[in-house]
């Protein structure tokens, strides 16, 4: 994903956000240097602040959608009804509101992901190759298994056998 805003620290609570779900992140405080990265690199994802010194986010969405580079684009802002109607009347994919509610942006963008992964056929999905790489993708669904979701999966693991045992003893 790339996000593009001229607020270092929203581009660091949103990078922190999705590193920690797993995703690459690629960010840019210049609004024409995340112009060009949108347009050299391969993003699934771009968002864009709407407001930004120089070049903002409706001119640089102007820019990318005649090139047709299959990314989906989402705008972000403040909570005001004429920043919500521009997204729609842009074709954005969606609307960050800011302050950004992590819960809320996390669940958005992995909904759009994970419809655009199962609508590629590029993208190859390999299979767990251990136990516990197992269990991570049964808990976790189709996902990198990091150490954290390892450890994770193993505490529901042991959850899961500790109540067996006990139901059983009963």
């Amino acid at each position: 994903m790339l996000a593009i805003d001229d607020d270092p620290l929203f581009l660091e609570v949103v990078q922190v956000c999705l590193e920690r779900s797993g995703c690459r992140v690629q960010t840019e405080t210049d609004p024409r240097e995340g112009l060009n990265a949108a347009i050299e690199g391969k993003f699934d994802l771009v968002l864009l602040d709407l407001m930004m010194p120089g070049m903002g986010g409706e001119e640089i969405f102007s820019l990318l959608k005649p090139l047709s580079l299959k990314q989906r684009i989402v705008v972000g802002g403040r909570d005001e009804h004429e920043a919500r109607a521009t997204p729609r009347n842009l074709g954005a994919a969606g609307y960050i509101q800011k302050p950004l509610d992590t819960r809320q942006f996390t669940a958005l963008l992995y909904d759009m992901l994970r419809d655009r992964i199962r609508d590629t056929t590029e993208v190859a999905v390999s299979e767990p190759e251990t136990f516990l790489d197992r269990v991570v993708s049964f808990v976790f669904g189709e996902c990198e298994p990091t150490p954290a979701r390892k450890l994770s999966a193993c505490i529901m693991l042991a959850s899961l056998v500790s109540i067996a045992i006990l139901l059983v003893m009963d």
